[in-house]
């Protein structure tokens, strides 16, 4: 699926506003610990400023991950409020402007690294407390090492 912006359309100040929802097909993802389970839904408008095509969206969508605690997967919603993308017109090859792979970049950029499920509350977390670190005594935070600041004498 290509996602595309007809210039010619946005001649004389005009405004193009737009909802779409389009299979998640073209992220192009397709591994064990990555799924997208919702089609991407895609609400904003396009005008033309000066010599600029200026594109605004708000983007949602939903992922399925493993919890990074107890491994059972978990969905977690992806939205982008405010997408913005400004294309110079020179740019832009025989007036058609194709957004799928700038879409596709900023929603697998907003894919977090790590989830928990239960909404960061995974019932199995007390059970894996024996193989974090142990944080450090208060005292040890109050009386930090002295910083040593070699350019301020210049």
């Amino acid at each position: 699926m290509e996602l595309k912006i007809f210039i010619d359309r946005l001649k004389d100040g005009q405004i193009e506003k737009f909802k779409l929802e389009v299979p998640c097909d073209f992220l192009g993802i397709q591994e064990d610990d990555l799924s997208f389970i919702a089609p991407v839904t895609l609400k904003g408008e396009s005008y033309l400023a000066s010599d600029h095509l200026i594109l605004k969206l708000h983007v949602e969508t939903k992922i399925l991950m493993p919890c990074s605690i107890c491994n059972e997967p978990t969905k977690l919603p992806i939205v982008i409020a405010d997408f913005t993308q400004a294309e110079p017109i020179e740019n832009i090859r025989s007036s058609v402007y194709d957004y799928t792979e700038a879409l596709r970049e900023e929603i697998l950029l907003q894919v977090p690294q790590f989830t928990e499920c239960n909404e960061g509350n995974c019932p199995q977390r007390d059970s894996m407390k024996k193989f974090l670190k142990a944080e450090k005594a208060p005292e040890a935070k109050q009386n930090p090492s002295p910083v040593h600041f070699p350019f301020s004498d210049l």
